[in-house]
């Protein structure tokens, strides 16, 4: 026998040789037919990186990472005979 639905959203096995009218088997929800929802401890709502200390790390690995790339390079070698500013009033 092929499991159908009736409009009520019940699952019926059929006719059987033992009973006429058919079996209904009561439709389970989806929360108790596997494992428990466990919800997260953090319930706030709030996300890792809507954190500010998230992006302060950020910006401070990318700042270093631009100073190490410069150094690197030989950005920061050579003479730095200074330089002169003319300010006029």
């Amino acid at each position: 026998m092929t499991p159908r639905v009736t409009p009520d959203g019940l699952v019926t096995t059929g006719p059987s040789a033992i009973r006429q009218d058919p079996l209904v088997v009561p439709r389970v929800p989806r929360a108790q037919r596997g494992m428990p929802i466990i919800k997260d401890e953090d319930t706030s709502g709030t996300r890792w990186y809507q954190h500010w200390w998230v992006w302060t790390i950020v910006g401070a690995v990318a700042v270093g990472g631009a100073v190490t790339g410069m150094g690197l390079a030989g950005f920061f070698e050579g003479d730095v005979s200074g330089g002169s500013v003319d300010v006029r009033w």
